[in-house]
């Protein structure tokens, strides 16, 4: 996960995909929790986004179900075959809806993961001002 810039006169830092805080007064940990805090909701409106996103896959899929036919009754041995296709086709489409579901689902994985991450440092800075303020 990328993180936006941090202002310039931040006390965070984002370098080789770790969250480094130089924190050494009271105001600077509370300066860095508001930080932390702003980028919390940007990864919070990403999600957001990232569930938007497999609403719309799923929706299209949902249409796509309830637009197609049932599937062909009868025929013997041709209507078999036919069946067999038919069903080849749909677990095709059910199976291309879940794989194009994964990156996005991983994606929200991962903001989860980074979020916690800044849930952590959040409350660690508080520790840090109760033991100092």
């Amino acid at each position: 996960m990328q993180f936006s810039a941090f202002s310039e006169t931040s006390v965070i830092s984002y370098e080789d995909g770790q969250i480094r805080l130089r924190v050494s007064s009271v105001a600077e940990a509370r300066i860095a929790i508001k930080e932390l805090k702003i980028k919390k909701k940007e990864l919070s409106l990403l999600k957001r986004e990232l569930a938007a996103q497999q609403k719309e896959l799923r929706s299209a899929h949902t249409q796509a179900v309830r637009a197609r036919g049932p599937m062909m009754r009868g025929g013997g041995s041709f209507g078999k075959v036919i069946r067999a296709m038919q069903s080849i086709s749909r677990n095709s489409t059910r199976a291309s809806v879940a794989n194009s579901l994964v990156p996005v689902e991983d994606e929200k994985v991962n903001i989860d993961r980074d979020m916690r991450g800044l849930e952590s440092l959040i409350l660690q800075l508080g520790n840090f001002i109760t033991k100092n303020g």
